[in-house]
């Protein structure tokens, strides 16, 4: 059990081969005994690789963890359960995950496990990518709450870098600038990892605004623990798209384009979100630029993200 909490802390930290071996060393400590734990620690294996964009391992490990609490007649554990939402979350399969999510808050709830209720909300603010910011929007106040009065800085992170994003597909851009820079300030407060969000958020309300100076300062501070995770290929795009939209004629877009190219979704399968949204800002990159040709061809991925809801 202090490996897997371990594992789950190396996890929070980018600490992901630390975090594999932690895990490594439990399951042999373990050997055929504790199969409940067995399979918490597995889950956590599956969090670990989605988190550092492998969703096909993260999907062979789920997969797996079904068939073994299937054959052993083993009820669903709450834990694992979010441990598998947030990777749902993770590589935006947004009509699996938020049916889940919101099941998941309402039995954590009644059970009286806040923490889960935190990390249940957290993913519900994704109704805003499915056309329903208005229902993000009024779940955001009280999970802000919840995640704050038990100090979970993950979940109330999540949340903070998530208003600006309800708020600027509202419109609302002066209110999403000053929610985006409260979100880098309480990154920086608690040392949280996942701070490049912040300045993704700031960048792209910048851009927005017509600050072009401004979004291009924020949008060059990419991250190795971005380029790390999921989230790959999210500043990137949105620099490539400042760059096709503001200077279409300049050499520097099509030079973020060729490192872009190779950060883009594969078909047919499950991918790491950071690549989806990359996929939507390399469209519209490239019709800026008069790419025609290689715009079209990236179609059949588009139509894939269109059908993923």
């Amino acid at each position: 059990l202090f490996r897997s909490t371990l594992a789950h802390d190396q996890h929070w930290r980018i600490e992901i081969e630390e975090g594999h071996r932690t895990v490594d060393r439990a399951l042999k400590v373990l050997g055929i005994a504790e199969p409940e734990l067995q399979i918490t620690l597995l889950s956590m294996r599956g969090l670990m690789m989605s988190t550092a964009g492998d969703t096909a391992g993260e999907e062979r490990v789920f997969a797996e963890v079904r068939a073994r609490k299937a054959a052993g007649g083993q009820v669903d554990n709450a834990f694992d359960e979010i441990l598998e939402i947030i990777c749902l979350h993770h590589s935006l399969q947004l009509p699996r995950m938020l049916p889940m999510a919101r099941k998941r808050a309402e039995a954590q709830r009644l059970a009286g496990d806040w923490w889960g209720v935190a990390d249940a909300e957290q993913c519900l603010t994704m109704e805003t990518c499915c056309g329903r910011p208005a229902e993000a929007k009024s779940r955001i106040p009280g999970a802000m709450a919840l995640a704050e009065k038990i100090g979970h800085h993950g979940a109330a992170y999540g949340l903070k870098v998530f208003c600006p994003l309800v708020n600027i597909a509202r419109g609302a851009l002066i209110d999403a600038e000053r929610e985006a820079e409260e979100s880098r300030r309480f990154a920086e407060m608690h040392n949280i990892p996942w701070g490049f969000g912040s300045t993704l958020c700031l960048g792209s309300i910048a851009f927005l605004r017509g600050k072009i100076a401004d979004a291009d300062r924020w949008l060059s501070k990419r991250t190795m623990i971005e380029e790390q995770t999921w989230c790959a290929g999210l500043t990137e795009s949105a620099l490539f798209l400042l760059l096709a939209e503001s200077d279409p004629k300049g050499t520097r877009a099509r030079d973020v384009w060729k490192e872009l190219r190779t950060k883009l979704p594969r078909g047919g399968q499950a991918n790491p979100g950071g690549s989806w949204i990359a996929l939507h800002r390399a469209v519209t990159g490239l019709a800026w630029l008069g790419c025609k040709e290689e715009a079209a061809a990236l179609r059949p991925l588009t139509e894939e993200l269109v059908s993923m809801g």
